[in-house]
């Protein structure tokens, strides 16, 4: 199976996205499938599928993507802004969210999670690295969102 083919579940033309996360389900999704490894495959793609229970109030990432392997990978699409000035910027909502991402990553280290940034260049996509302070020191999860 092509690794780059995906059934949308629950995706449909009433949704109320934003326009980076429009953007973000067109094309940016690939920037995330490229870091999968080779013989795993999105299966599907989930727009606001789960919401995490969190320390401080709750929280739902905008994706969340099923792979072959059986692992979940859930996505914050957030835009960079542009100054007056030509600067380029993010807001309180992208603190907000990375920080609720974090906080759900640190809580869910078998889970991979990833903030994708949408701006005139194009897309960045940052791996969210879980906060060693927060769960178990037994659980060691390596660069990919597996657990060693």
């Amino acid at each position: 199976m092509n690794k780059f083919a995906i059934t949308y579940d629950y995706i449909n033309s009433n949704t109320k996205m934003s326009r980076p996360e429009r953007l973000f389900q067109d094309e940016g999704y690939l920037l995330v499938v490229e870091k999968l490894p080779e013989n795993v495959h999105v299966e599907s793609m989930m727009y606001e599928w789960v919401t995490f229970n969190l320390p401080g109030g709750r929280y739902t990432p905008d994706f969340l993507m099923r792979c072959s392997d059986r692992s979940e990978i859930y996505i914050e699409v957030k835009q960079e802004n542009i100054s007056k000035r030509g600067r380029a910027y993010r807001g309180q909502s992208y603190r907000d969210s990375r920080s609720k991402l974090r906080a759900a990553a640190s809580l869910n280290p078998w889970h991979t999670f990833y903030m994708a940034i949408y701006s005139r260049g194009g897309w960045k996509i940052e791996y969210i690295e879980p906060d060693p302070f927060i769960y178990p020191t037994s659980i060691k999860v390596n660069g990919n969102g597996t657990i060693e």
